[in-house]
């Protein structure tokens, strides 16, 4: 279980920095409806990515294991469900070049897989998810990986509603 997590976290790792390094720099200040800009999404990215790392820190006691993985898996990225993020966990400033963010983001998730890989993952966390309340060190991770790919989405979703306003095409 502990590959399947470290894949899964590279392949969301591989597709943010796919996608950041192909920003032009005006990118990063665009959104959608008075939402968060691109650059105030990668760095939710980057405090959530921390704070998740510290929170599957934490831990108290050995578990068996749910099924809550396809539960996050399923609200995370195949629900149309809207979230608005506690107050708490908005990003204060926005990310405004790719190199910032893919260092942060590299150095964080080095940290992370060093973490997985030296440890069991079966403990459950102290920390409780706002929507999915007590989570195990694995299911955190699994989180993690959800929640990258779901601001993924709402990046490419702003570029793509800014292109076709910027090309004339959506009026």
């Amino acid at each position: 279980m502990k590959n399947d997590i470290i894949n899964s976290l590279y392949s969301s790792e591989r597709e943010v920095v796919s996608l950041v390094t192909s920003l032009l720099s005006d990118d990063f200040a665009r959104s959608i409806n008075d939402g968060w800009s691109v650059g105030l999404n990668l760095q939710h990215i980057l405090d959530i990515e921390l704070l998740v790392f510290e929170s599957a820190q934490t831990v108290n006691s050995e578990i068996e294991f749910t099924n809550k993985a396809e539960q996050i898996h399923h609200i995370m990225l195949i629900s149309e469900r809207k979230f608005k993020a506690p107050s708490m966990f908005y990003p204060k400033e926005p990310i405004t070049s790719a190199n910032e963010f893919i260092s942060k983001f590299k150095s964080i998730r080095s940290r992370i897989y060093s973490y997985i890989e030296n440890n069991s993952l079966d403990a459950m966390s102290n920390d409780g998810h706002p929507l999915f309340g007590s989570l195990s060190q694995q299911e955190w991770f699994i989180f993690l990986h959800t929640h990258t790919l779901r601001h993924l989405k709402q990046i490419q979703s702003i570029l793509s509603s800014s292109f076709e306003i910027n090309d004339g095409t959506n009026s």
